[in-house]
């Protein structure tokens, strides 16, 4: 073979690779939670007041900083 065609067969491998390596990032990516995860609670208002059991506003805030300290 000569050397032009290694260099196409040596740059789809590359690119093949990278695309392979974006696919799997996006397969564990969790960027969009899905409700079966996600346990939202309101108030008779419709506001959301917990996540996951866990409250909004300062004290989740607090809690954070707390658990990475």
């Amino acid at each position: 073979m000569d050397d032009g065609t290694l260099l196409v067969i040596a740059g789809m491998a590359m690119l093949g690779f990278f695309g392979f390596l974006v696919f799997m990032n996006q397969r564990n990516s969790t960027a969009i939670p899905s409700s079966d995860y996600l346990s939202l609670e309101k108030d008779a208002s419709g506001n959301i007041i917990k996540i996951n059991g866990y409250p909004i506003g300062a004290e989740v805030i607090l809690d954070a900083s707390r658990r990475r300290n």
